[in-house]
């Protein structure tokens, strides 16, 4: 009985999520604006070279081109400001109604915009499905599903019936959290799992550009793409000695040593800790242009500068 219930919350509560942004084909995309909110405005002051639309649709079709990506060639996608302050946008990728993958663009101060991150699969980050599941999971709806009022940041002016009321928050691309709020009590949950993180306040928003680099995307890659495997199954990252991998050179080193690294995250002043498997890299030709591959929820392809700064890597 309660497995009914909790998917037919889930699937309510998806539906009251999904009244924002409407669909843009890859083809003829139109960005939906960042939208003023309650607490910050987006102020910049230098208007971008390359308009947001533009830049968007350019790193879907360079991705498009790449080996496994090519249903992001016809893809919709929709586009929504990435909360209070950011200067970002979550654009999330879907194909025949289902979630295929993401980008997370970041503007910058001399105007212009940067890959953050990207990745693929069914569950990307800020997913309003992994929402409304986290939301069931953590007891924040109950029986009354019916009666609850979700709204999101960029859902203006603000609902007067409205029971919860969320902010996505992006610090960079391994600390992205909704801040969920409801009467009684604030919670953060994690952008990508939907799992509760262990924060009573706010966190500082200000690494999200100490993190990051201006990754255009030129040229193809070189991947190196390994099989997926569960870091709970070998437990040896808890007691091991991390790896000293301090730059491209030496994961490549590591990976051809041991292609199952593990990688676990310090997150949130270690308050927090997530290991993940690392899947490979990927290193575009523009300067700096690396992401490291991870598995967590489906690929996900975050630079490898804020992997260094923010974890260690286990063999």
């Amino acid at each position: 009985m309660f497995t009914a219930f909790w998917r037919n919350s889930v699937i309510a509560l998806a539906a009251i999520l999904s009244l924002v942004s409407t669909p843009h084909n890859v083809a003829d995309a139109t960005v939906i604006s960042q939208t003023k909110t309650d607490i910050a405005q987006v102020n910049l002051n230098t208007a971008p070279d390359v308009s947001l639309d533009d830049r968007i649709k350019s790193w879907i079709d360079t991705l498009s081109k790449q080996p496994g990506w090519e249903n992001w060639k016809n893809a919709k996608w929709t586009s929504n400001p990435l909360g209070p302050g950011m200067h970002g946008w979550i654009v999330e990728l879907s194909d025949n109604s289902q979630a295929i993958g993401y980008l997370v663009v970041l503007a910058t101060e001399d105007g212009d915009y940067i890959l953050s991150e990207y990745g693929k699969g069914g569950s990307p980050l800020f997913n309003k499905q992994t929402l409304a599941e986290a939301l069931v999971n953590q007891g924040m709806v109950n029986e009354d599903i019916g009666n609850v009022v979700v709204q999101i940041d960029e859902v203006h002016p603000i609902d007067p019936n409205a029971n919860i009321y969320v902010q996505r928050f992006y610090r960079n691309a391994l600390e992205a959290f909704w801040r969920v709020e409801m009467e009684d009590r604030i919670a953060y949950l994690d952008a990508n799992t939907g799992e509760k993180l262990p924060l009573d306040q706010l966190p500082n928003l200000e690494m999200n550009s100490v993190t990051q680099a201006p990754y255009k995307l030129s040229g193809s890659p070189n991947t190196l793409m390994l099989p997926a495997f569960d870091p709970y199954e070998q437990l040896t990252w808890v007691t091991a000695e991390p790896l000293p991998i301090k730059q491209l050179a030496d994961l490549q080193t590591a990976l051809k040593a041991n292609p199952r690294l593990t990688y676990v995250s310090n997150l949130y002043e270690d308050a927090h800790h997530v290991p993940v498997a690392v899947l490979g890299y990927a290193k575009w030709q523009d300067n700096n242009g690396t992401y490291l591959i991870i598995e967590q929820n489906g690929e996900r392809y975050i630079p490898l500068s804020t992997a260094l700064l923010l974890g260690f890597f286990y063999s």
